[in-house]
């Protein structure tokens, strides 16, 4: 399938151009949320911290533990 193409589905009704655009909107997010939660924790590395958000999106952000 087309990288930049919405999921089969429901979202594929959604208007030309906003799959990619959520996207890359979510994608800065999480760099700038990564870079901060890193600032605030120094003892952990920012490659760990990066690698950790992204796989929260990709498992689809679920719930935290409790």
């Amino acid at each position: 399938p087309d990288a930049g193409a919405p999921p089969e589905g429901g979202a594929g009704r959604a208007a030309p151009g906003l799959y990619p655009r959520l996207l890359a909107a979510v994608a800065g997010t999480a760099v700038r949320v990564s870079v901060q939660h890193w600032c605030e924790r120094p003892d952990v590395s920012y490659a760990d911290v990066f690698r950790e958000v992204f796989d929260l999106l990709a498992a689809g952000l679920p719930a935290p533990a409790r």
